[in-house]
């Protein structure tokens, strides 16, 4: 709940990144499960043999959790692989089937749906049988709405005298989590590790809390007071005190932090373009040479050969497969642009990046089809990235113009040589094609941008041969 947006805003490189993803998804089932049975073992009056306890607990759990869920798994991926469940009900019968199983678990063991659901999630996630990311779609979507919900439903039970009765030593304890606990556990897990020490700082000043512990501890409060535990009204309000200054101060100093580890770049201006062909290799050439870095991506290996051998970076794969965004180096990219000659691989790619990138940062091609748009192929405005190199500059446009020799050129912009007087020596000779602006900035020209380029600015165009001479 925390810190996946946190990793999607800072995008850190590295081992970093992946070590908070995962440790966010399994911390808070293990956590919740561990949880429980300290709860059972004080209010059952078993704290004399609580140590068994927590281990036959955790045992039990660890068994139940991962054969429901791997049974789970099968039963939503095996009807949907055999296309009996209609596509409309598919995110129907995946709710039915995680709220049934983990329903299922919680009756079996205590508090072991939570490890069940998980274990089906992450086997549902990497299994190639059948695509879902509709099903994560619209789980991200229901995240959104219950998280909301329930913080503000726990945050609503919080009185006026509960907060009053946080006190010093409240505070003593949060900044003893963020200064003391966290960087020692950090210390004790990646010990005699490979991990990077960059790596292990950014960790050890990552560690924000979430929903699960709010929803926990206000449970639990109310099992300790029904139990004749009357301190156990203390427990809410020391938690949600940790989540929101846990959130603050790794929501603030996360950022800074990871860029002066210099494990995340700030803004990134590199490119990631669809299609290596002669037209793409063209302009990765030129804006390699500006000083971006580029990723050219195709599956077309003659064209990824004759990328590598100009010195450019280039991956041999589909634009649209699903684990494409996982294995791209993209930690100095920001953009990405849609260069194929096919529109509708240019328009599902840009949707398939903006998971990545900002809907601001990708871009594709006008279509072939834009000049009729009551036509029936044509493609909805709405699905598609903004549109490069202004109106009615297709594919076909620029590729007869490269095919006939011409050549991109970088004209730096002045006040004796401005934008007026490029598009008066130039005219149609030449298409503007990205402008780099005085600090360094990457901005592809659009058909929405009516923005001329100032002073400063280096311009890069498709030149014309005779226009060049």
């Amino acid at each position: 709940t925390v810190i996946m947006p946190l990793l999607h805003h800072i995008r850190p490189h590295g081992q970093s990144g992946p070590l908070l993803k995962w440790e966010g998804i399994l911390n808070d089932a293990v956590g919740a499960v561990l949880a429980v049975l300290v709860l059972e073992s004080i209010i059952g009056d078993k704290l004399d043999r609580a140590a068994i306890f927590i281990v036959i607990g955790v045992l039990k759990t660890i068994v139940i959790g991962t054969t429901l869920g791997a049974a789970a798994a099968g039963v939503l991926i095996w009807p949907l692989r055999k296309h009996w469940v209609p596509d409309r009900l598919h995110t129907a019968v995946t709710l039915a089937i995680v709220l049934g199983s983990f329903a299922l678990a919680n009756e079996l063991q205590h508090e072991s749906g939570l490890l069940t659901v998980t274990v089906m999630g992450i086997i549902v996630a990497n299994q190639r049988w059948v695509f879902v990311r509709h099903l994560v779609e619209f789980k991200e979507n229901l995240t959104v709405l219950l998280l909301s919900f329930i913080f503000v439903a726990l945050a609503a039970r919080l009185t006026f005298e509960q907060l009053s009765e946080l006190t010093f030593g409240s505070f003593l304890f949060v900044a003893f989590l963020v200064v003391v606990v966290r960087p020692l556990a950090v210390a004790a897990s990646t010990w005699r590790t490979p991990l990077p020490i960059p790596d292990r700082a950014f960790l050890a000043c990552m560690a924000p809390r979430g929903v699960v512990a709010a929803a926990v501890a206000s449970v639990f409060a109310d099992d300790l007071q029904k139990a004749g535990f009357e301190e156990a009204e203390r427990i809410v309000p020391a938690v949600f005190l940790v989540i929101t200054a846990t959130v603050a101060v790794y929501g603030l100093t996360a950022r800074p932090l990871a860029f002066r580890l210099k494990i995340a770049i700030p803004n990134p201006q590199g490119v990631v373009i669809a299609g290596a062909h002669k037209l793409a290799r063209i302009i990765a050439s030129e804006l390699k040479e500006a000083g971006f870095a580029v990723l050219l991506v195709d599956r077309n290996w003659g064209n990824i050969s004759a990328a590598r051998m100009d010195g450019i970076e280039a991956y041999y794969g589909d634009t649209l497969s699903e684990d494409v965004l996982e294995k791209l180096n993209l930690t100095d990219k920001g953009k990405f642009l849609a260069l194929t000659p096919n529109d509708r691989i240019n328009t599902l790619a840009s949707l398939h990046f903006q998971d990545v990138f900002e809907s601001n940062e990708v871009y594709q091609l006008e279509t072939e089809s834009a000049d009729a748009r009551d036509d029936d192929s044509s493609i909805p405005g709405h699905l598609m990235g903004r549109v490069l190199f202004g109106d009615s500059i297709t594919y076909a446009t620029l590729a007869d113009r490269a095919n006939r020799g011409a050549g991109l050129k970088t004209t730096k912009l002045s006040k004796e040589f401005g934008f007026e007087e490029f598009e008066a020596e130039y005219g149609e000779n030449a298409i503007p094609l990205f402008v780099i602006t005085a600090d360094e900035k990457l901005q592809p020209i659009t058909k929405d941008d009516s923005s001329k380029p100032g002073v400063g600015s280096r311009l890069i165009s498709l030149v014309s041969t005779t226009a060049a001479e």
